[in-house]
């Protein structure tokens, strides 16, 4: 898509685009029927993603997942864009997540770990631990 917006377009128009395009593209299929099936705590979380050497994602079926690298820094960021919400994490993170598998490198971050609690209180992925 961004080979295909003009050049002169100027760097916030077309980053409002690559926006609404993951906002809407990732819409939920039939959001009423996304529903976690547990509630995971702060604190339970943080131990079991401990003990997991890496994780595969199981998504809802209903549920929607993209990405797009963020050009606006030096840093590799990444928007995250879930059920129409987005999050603002790291490269490797949104990648691992929207691919079905992270490992545990990818949850050394605060934030990356705090998103991943809550898409699964929301209900929009399950984990399964690996090794």
């Amino acid at each position: 898509l961004l080979e295909a917006w003009p050049e002169p377009a100027s760097i916030a128009t077309r980053n409002a685009l690559m926006y609404a395009l993951g906002m809407q593209s990732t819409e939920p299929r039939n959001p009423e029927s996304i529903e976690a099936e547990k509630t995971w705590p702060v604190a339970a979380g943080k131990k079991w993603l401990a003990r997991a050497g890496a994780l595969r994602i199981e998504h809802h079926r209903a549920s929607r997942c993209a990405w797009q690298l963020k050009n606006d820094d030096e840093e590799s960021t990444a928007l995250l864009f879930v059920n129409g919400e987005h999050f603002a994490t790291t490269v490797e993170f949104a990648r691992g997540l929207c691919h079905g598998r992270l490992a545990a490198r990818d949850l050394n971050e605060p934030r990356n770990r705090e998103i991943l609690l809550t898409l699964l209180n929301y209900g929009s992925i399950d984990i399964h631990p690996e090794g």
